[in-house]
């Protein structure tokens, strides 16, 4: 890492005054934190955890299913045990009802921060989870895109003026428009397809 890039990097961890100070986040993957996670949903998540019993306050981030991070933001902690979780799915908007398991002890946190719970190709899993259902949400839009422009583009082309009834003549030059629109999504579909 440049000396720049060192420099940066303990902005961004908090720790410019001290050195040597212990870095405000770690990425964890030896297990996975959310109970009841989606096999079907893309979401962002972020909970929070006090437990005065290990007075932890643990706080974990997920972004997009994948990038998964905890943070403790103190280990004095000695209010009410609690557990709050927010989850969202970006691609619709919607709000998700998640459960986070944060019980780790101060050692795993310890070792996040120092990059030792990322077992080898569980990023990858995370990824490859992750990816197909982005590809078909983009895929609908798409489709629901063209689909729309074509209806617009045969209703405004097939000869009827707004508010007449359509007459036989219409319907046909109507399909026909519609079709001549929806060609080259349905044959790039196809072409994809059998590369596939």
């Amino acid at each position: 890492m440049s000396r720049i890039g060192a420099l940066e990097w303990r902005v961004f961890r908090g720790d410019l005054k001290d050195e040597n100070g212990e870095a405000c986040f770690g990425y964890y993957y030896s297990r996975d934190l959310v109970v009841n996670r989606p096999s079907d949903t893309v979401f962002h998540c972020v909970a929070v955890q006090g437990n005065p019993a290990t007075k932890q306050l643990l706080g974990y981030v997920e972004f997009y299913g994948v990038q998964r991070m905890i943070i403790c933001l103190s280990n004095s902690y000695e209010g009410k045990e609690f557990l709050n979780c927010y989850a969202i799915d970006p691609i619709s908007g919607s709000e998700l009802d998640l459960k986070v398991d944060l019980l780790l002890p101060h050692e795993e946190v310890i070792a996040a921060y120092n990059y030792e719970r990322i077992p080898q190709g569980a990023v990858e899993a995370a990824f490859h989870k992750v990816i197909p259902l982005g590809m078909m949400a983009s895929f609908e839009k798409e489709k629901s895109r063209v689909i729309s422009q074509s209806i617009d583009y045969a209703l405004k082309n097939c000869g009827a003026k707004e508010g007449e009834m359509l007459m036989p003549e219409h319907v046909q030059k109507l399909s026909s428009l519609v079709m001549e629109k929806l060609e080259p999504f349905i044959l790039h579909q196809i072409s994809s397809s059998r590369k596939k």
